[in-house]
C-alpha cells in the first residue's frame, strides 16, 4: 500500500518532471521505461514508488475534479505519450523538467498536449537523450520554447514541433547539437513560426531534412 502525503510539492527535489493539469479527477501517466533506481510519483494524496515491473501507464484518481500537479522523480529512461495516456495529456497546461539525466528517449513526450502553453527546460539535462522525435507534436497552444543545455547525443529531432500551429519562436542558440541525423518535418505546419535560432547546430551527420519547414 503506497504511503500518502498531503503536501508533495513542498519537498525540494531538483531532479524531476513537473506536470500541471487543468481540472480533472483522473490522470494516466506513461512511465514507459523505468530504470534500475525506480521512480516516485507525487501528487495530492499520492506518494507512490514504482520499479521496472511497472513499465507502462499508471493511473491516478481522486473523488473531486480539481487542477492537479504531478511530480515524477527518479530513474526514468523513457517517457512517451501513447493512446492510453493521450486524454490526460490534453489536460497538461504547463511542464517543467529539472535534471533528469536518466532520460534517453523523449519521443512523443508531450505529443497531443493541445493545451500545453508553457514549458520550462532551463534546467533540463539532455546529456543522454538520443531520440526526441515528435516530442511536441501537435502542441497547438505552445508559443515559444528555449533549450539551454547541450543536446549532445540526439540523433533524431524529426517531427519535433510538427503541428504546433501557434508556435512563434524556437531557440537552440546555446544548445550544442553534434550528432543530428534526422530533421524531417521538424517544423511542419508551424504556421505562425517567426524565428528559429539554430546557431548551436553542427550537421556533419545530417541525412534527412525533408519537409522541415513545409506548411510554414
Amino acid at each position: 500500500t503506497p504511503t500518502q502525503t498531503q503536501t508533495p510539492t513542498q519537498t525540494p527535489i531538483h531532479n524531476e518532471i513537473i506536470l500541471e493539469y487543468s481540472e480533472t479527477n483522473s490522470i494516466t501517466i506513461p512511465l514507459t521505461k523505468i530504470g534500475d533506481g525506480g521512480v516516485r510519483v507525487f501528487a495530492s494524496n499520492f506518494n507512490n514508488e514504482y520499479d521496472e515491473s511497472h513499465n507502462g501507464n499508471i493511473e491516478l484518481s481522486w473523488d473531486t475534479v480539481e487542477p492537479r500537479i504531478v511530480r515524477i522523480v527518479g530513474d526514468l529512461k523513457t517517457f512517451s505519450n501513447n493512446s492510453g495516456s493521450v486524454t490526460s495529456a490534453k489536460k497538461i497546461t504547463k511542464a517543467t523538467i529539472r535534471g533528469m539525466q536518466s532520460l534517453e528517449n523523449v519521443s512523443n513526450m508531450f505529443s497531443y498536449c493541445e493545451n500545453l502553453s508553457e514549458v520550462n527546460l532551463s534546467e533540463f539535462d539532455c546529456t543522454n537523450i538520443t531520440n526526441a522525435r515528435s516530442m511536441f507534436l501537435d502542441c497547438k497552444s505552445l508559443l515559444t520554447i528555449q533549450f539551454n543545455n547541450p543536446l549532445t547525443n540526439i540523433a533524431d529531432l524529426s517531427f519535433m514541433f510538427s503541428g504546433c500551429l501557434n508556435l512563434q519562436s524556437v531557440n537552440f542558440s546555446s544548445t550544442p547539437v553534434s550528432y543530428i541525423e534526422n530533421l524531417q518535418s521538424i517544423f511542419r505546419d508551424c504556421k505562425q513560426l517567426i524565428s528559429v535560432n539554430i546557431d548551436g547546430f553542427a550537421t556533419p551527420y545530417l541525412q534527412n531534412l525533408s519537409s522541415a519547414f513545409s506548411g510554414c
